[in-house]
């Protein structure tokens, strides 16, 4: 209750105990539960349709991938920073309005054990893949652990034909919590020839 600026600094107030409490906490094992994950990603999509910064930066990725990656029949996409996955349902629906058809899309995302939630990346992929079902799209999706990158006797599976064109979306400040050097992740992306290197940044922190 109260005035929108009361309602605002209540909420704050909350958020903040709540870090507090949950410090010392695996942030995946504080608020795990699947009743959890619902009010998280409800909140998220809510923060999303608002926030001018996330629409404009989603509608900016998407639009520069479109102009790239036009006229490929098989596109792959490399995300080292998936989060629920939105921005890629948003341009598999922008794929789909092709006049020629909608190309093969396949996504690989790399996450960390220790900062990504299991449930809520089975969760995301699963409505990926169901959208991409409503929308008739060929589409293949994989989750591989960052920590393999570590490996020197590691390469990913890419099977790369001629027409097929890889995007990499690479938030810099997304390994501020990764074990690896951000040099091994840059040298791993050259080694993948991408047709465009994209950073979207979701936070206002940094």
């Amino acid at each position: 209750i109260g005035k929108p600026f009361q309602r605002a600094a209540f909420y704050c107030k909350e958020a903040l105990q709540l870090l507090l409490h949950t410090n010392n906490l695996n942030p995946c094992t504080a608020n795990s539960s699947p009743f959890s994950l619902i009010f998280k990603i409800g909140a998220y999509k809510s923060f999303s349709e608002i926030s001018p910064v996330v629409q404009f930066a989603n509608f900016t990725c998407i639009q520069a991938l479109l102009e790239v990656l036009e006229g490929f029949d098989r596109i792959h996409i490399i995300d080292f920073d998936i989060g629920y996955g939105g921005q890629w349902a948003s341009f598999m629906q922008e794929l789909a309005l092709r006049s020629g058809g909608a190309p093969s899309l396949r996504i690989t995302a790399f996450a960390s054990p220790s900062t990504h939630d299991q449930l809520e990346l089975g969760l995301m992929q699963e409505n990926l893949m169901h959208f991409a079902s409503e929308i008739n799209m060929a589409f293949e999706f994989e989750i591989v652990s960052i920590d393999s990158l570590n490996s020197a006797s590691w390469s990913l599976p890419l099977h790369v034909s001629e027409n097929e064109a890889i995007a990499v979306n690479l938030p810099v400040s997304s390994f501020s919590s990764c074990q690896l050097p951000l040099s091994l992740i840059l040298r791993f992306v050259k080694q993948l020839s991408p047709k465009i290197v994209v950073s979207v940044e979701r936070g206002c922190n940094r």
